[in-house]
């Protein structure tokens, strides 16, 4: 993964087994990372009473096909892109813990997909290899 990141690859990293997930990487940085394991964005925002059900399903619905749910939870005042970052941050640290310790799964490349999230800020890191 560390050569993903070194080479600032775009798209998806698709991993296999239980519980499986994808890493979203944008110019070889973790941008969002997913998995049936770790409750996603939505649901910690909505859970937290941070954002109604009602408002993250319009966010959703009006940005997900132009990849910019992000864009739009911040142009109606819902997050502030601060706060949706950190949030972001603290989703993708625990998704992407319960895939990078999948071991032996198999893995997917896909150039070029990218979340329904969108951009969002300059706050990802870049894929580092963690060998000690």
């Amino acid at each position: 993964m560390s050569e993903l990141g070194a080479a600032g690859w775009t798209g998806a990293l698709h991993v296999g087994g239980t519980p499986g997930g994808v890493l979203h990487l944008v110019g070889g940085r973790i941008a969002y990372a997913e998995t049936p394991s770790c409750p996603g964005l939505g649901e910690r925002l909505v859970a937290s009473g941070r954002l109604s059900p009602a408002a993250w399903s319009a966010a959703v619905a009006e940005g997900r096909a132009g990849r910019r749910v992000g864009r739009v939870l911040m142009r109606d005042g819902l997050i502030g892109q601060n706060e949706l970052a950190s949030r972001v941050a603290v989703t993708v640290a625990d998704a992407a813990g319960e895939l990078l310790r999948s071991g032996g799964a198999p893995v997917r490349l896909v150039a070029g997909e990218r979340h329904w999230l969108g951009e969002i800020g300059p706050q990802r890191r870049r894929c580092e290899s963690r060998r000690p």
